[in-house]
């Protein structure tokens, strides 16, 4: 019989595990665990996962002493021989639940973002990744990829990947994957997860699941339609996974519902059963008391990107929060709080009215001095290169100039025209799409009365030479003039 992972053999009574059962045998001395026998089980799977004495410090020991001969393969499924052949390691439900654990104790330790990174682009975590099987293995130093003809992912996500997990499990792999490799790693991984969900049609998510995958794809800066799919079998779906239906919105919790709009809101998606739904359970209850500043802050600047101050929860969000105590706000709470107030002015709301503590004012002063502190800020080569093409115009400039209330890179200032240097992290990184984020500066600085001309980085890329930049950015300037 297989064992699994880290310790604790777990009681089996007619193929479903008992959570009581769990508890007692975490808590005995004998260390072997198996692996569960059907989906059912997977859920009381992760929560002995969860009871285990699990140790950030000294993974590698706990992987190597259930897959020993797979970690002395560098954590890799093809054997690093002259035989290319499969080495015995995790199955994919296996890989998720684990690689959900690590993302769960990196979460709760809070280590770096150095040490976040080393984590997870260490051999243990790639290996748990391929473990997936959603995206084709790590070829051998020999060149051996059993039934591939090359490096190629033909036929990934595999049969035993699709077979072996659930969109629950896509959903907190996805998760995990963002916690452990941010915007940098994981992208071919991340849209193999993906499909997994896709293929099973998101079915019996909860409420923790979506908000989890929504987050983990905004945070990766992954763009894609499942987030369309996800909130569409939300709907359609039957007790007790209704996470969508106004009963089901009722009993999200108030970090689950932030991290669904922050993450809709980064990614310029529209959840408009979520905020339908939510607006008519708060009206309804005492909803928002349970929502701490932080959270309030983020959800009204999540529907401000999303341009949605006409919504009623746009009016319930900002009342109140601007009848919370000014010493809860923190000065990201205030930032967005301005950010908040510049988005309801260009619709032609006024805040002021519910603002008796003078905090939209407290904002503002964060927010200039905000801007004024990023004057000194380090700047990338590619936005110092479109500081001295504008330099060899000739015309007067400003480098991070907050005149239109945003720092830009340049402002030129006689021709109210404002130089962004569009960098890789405001777009997706798979469709390179601009972030929710930089859409919403982009309108604010417009609204100022500026034009803006943005520079793609590999537009400017393509570009050779000094007079080929030098003309590029001439026409683009005279286009606005």
């Amino acid at each position: 019989m297989r064992t699994c992972m880290l310790g604790v053999p777990l009681a089996v009574s007619e193929g479903l595990l008992c959570p009581s059962q769990i508890v007692h045998i975490v808590s005995g001395d004998q260390r072997h665990w198996r692996y569960p026998r059907c989906k059912h089980e997977s859920r009381f799977f992760c929560k002995a996962v969860k009871a285990a004495d699990f140790s950030l410090s000294n993974l590698e020991a706990q992987l190597s002493q259930k897959w020993p001969a797979w970690t002395q393969n560098a954590c890799r499924r093809i054997s690093q021989g002259k035989t290319g052949q499969v080495a015995e390691g995790p199955t994919p439900r296996e890989a998720a639940v684990i690689l959900t654990r690590i993302a769960k104790a990196v979460q709760n330790q809070g280590p770096d973002a150095y040490a976040r990174q080393s984590l997870g682009g260490g051999r243990e975590v790639k290996g748990l990744m391929e473990a997936l099987q959603v995206t084709a293995p790590r070829a051998s130093s020999s060149g051996h990829m059993p039934g591939l003809a090359s490096n190629s992912a033909s036929g990934y996500p595999s049969v035993h990947a699709m077979a072996d997990l659930t969109a629950a499990d896509a959903s907190q792999g996805i998760w995990a994957a963002a916690i452990l490799g941010g915007s940098a790693m994981y992208e071919p991984e991340t849209d193999g997860l993906i499909q997994v969900g896709e293929a099973q049609g998101w079915q019996c998510l909860t409420a923790h699941d979506v908000a989890n995958a929504c987050w983990g794809l905004a945070t990766a800066r992954h763009s894609t339609a499942a987030l369309d799919h996800m909130m569409h079998a939300g709907l359609q779906a039957v007790a007790p996974h209704t996470w969508l239906l106004p009963e089901g919105v009722a009993r999200m919790k108030a970090r689950q519902v932030t991290a669904l709009l922050w993450g809709c809101a980064v990614l310029l998606h529209q959840p408009t059963a979520v905020l339908t739904n939510l607006a008519t359970v708060i009206q309804s209850t005492t909803g928002l008391a349970k929502y701490n500043c932080r959270q309030l802050a983020a959800c009204a600047w999540a529907l401000s990107v999303l341009q949605q101050q006409a919504h009623p929860l746009f009016h319930l969000l900002s009342t109140e929060l601007l009848q919370r105590r000014k010493a809860e706000f923190t000065k990201h709470t205030l930032m967005q709080l301005h950010q908040v107030n510049l988005e309801a002015k260009a619709s032609g709301l006024q805040l002021q009215s519910e603002d008796r503590q003078g905090l939209l004012k407290t904002a503002n002063r964060v927010w200039d001095a905000e801007a004024f502190s990023k004057r000194n800020k380090q700047r990338s080569y590619y936005a110092k290169d479109i500081v001295d093409t504008v330099i060899g115009l000739g015309i007067q400039y400003k480098e991070e100039d907050t005149s239109s209330g945003y720092a830009v890179d340049v402002g030129l200032l006689r021709l109210k025209i404002a130089i962004e240097a569009d960098g890789p992290s405001h777009r997706s990184r798979n469709t390179r799409q601009l972030l929710g984020s930089t859409v919403m500066k982009q309108r604010h600085v417009r609204h100022a009365g500026w034009q803006l001309l943005t520079v793609a980085h590999d537009d400017w890329d393509e570009l050779r030479g000094r007079q080929q930049k030098l003309t590029f950015l001439q026409t683009r300037i005279d286009l606005l003039r």
